[in-house]
């Protein structure tokens, strides 16, 4: 095999590994995603709780159980709020990743079918070359017959 064939092959094998890094950052955005989303669901959840028992605490009649309930629920609010701007910041760094993910596999893709190609044509070439050798090993032994019969 030539050198030019490894050399690409070994490019492929190197944009092959980009391509992994790029889906391991992938799933790692992925998974940071889905972290801050389940983040944001505790705390509607726990904002949900916290409507509760200020109703609770007004049915009861207990003025400050209601009190802290709303103070609560205010502090569920804004830890939501910025969940929702964690979430939305990594959900844009996903689709970076993703970018970068796609670009990736494609110019891996590439490299891939390049150096196939390049063995393909030299696999040709080497076909060809040993059939020229062997036509000449045959015409010469042809004209050394004749050479012999005369």
């Amino acid at each position: 095999m030539g050198s030019r064939v490894r050399g690409l092959e070994r490019l492929a094998e190197l944009y092959g590994m980009i391509e992994r890094l790029r889906s391991l950052d992938l799933r790692t955005a992925s998974a940071q995603v889905n972290e801050a989303a389940s983040y944001v669901h505790l705390q509607r959840e726990a904002g949900r709780r916290e409507v509760e028992s200020g109703r609770a605490a007004i049915a009861a009649g207990d003025r400050q159980g209601w009190a802290i309930a709303e103070s609560e629920l205010e502090l569920t609010r804004i830890r939501q709020a910025r969940a929702e701007e964690l979430r939305r910041a990594r959900a844009a760094l996903r689709e970076t990743a993703a970018d970068a993910y796609r670009a990736s596999r494609m110019r891996m893709e590439q490299m891939q079918s390049v150096a196939r190609q390049a063995s393909k044509q030299e696999q040709a070439e080497e076909r060809r070359r040993t059939q020229a050798a062997l036509d000449d090993r045959h015409l010469a032994r042809s004209l050394w017959k004749k050479t012999q019969d005369r």
